[in-house]
């Protein structure tokens, strides 16, 4: 079992996160934690992709979050979030 904490702890540090066939306990809430923020009316640019400007503030998770085969059990919040690398939760179940 990883808890959920754990897992914020290295999205904070900019650490990647892979895990595989686990057991998540708790909320991965990204409000909990302090990450880089971009202001409202600020220019966004993320891997050359085309320049938005932030219609309100948005936290910059540097991470690759990688949570595959796994089941969640609590909330993920990624709310107002812009996530520079790849996200994937291919065949994980959230409960």
């Amino acid at each position: 079992m990883v808890q959920a904490k754990e897992i914020l702890r290295m999205i904070e540090k900019g650490e990647d996160v892979e895990i595989e066939n686990r057991v998540i306990k708790g909320d991965i809430d990204l409000t909990k934690i302090n990450l880089p923020k971009i202001g409202r009316g600020e220019s966004i640019d993320c891997d050359n992709r085309l320049n938005q400007i932030a219609k309100r503030e948005k936290v910059v998770v540097k991470s690759s979050i990688e949570i595959k085969y796994s089941e969640i059990q609590g909330f993920v919040i990624f709310n107002n979030s812009i996530f520079n690398k790849i996200i994937n939760f291919r065949g994980t179940t959230f409960n």
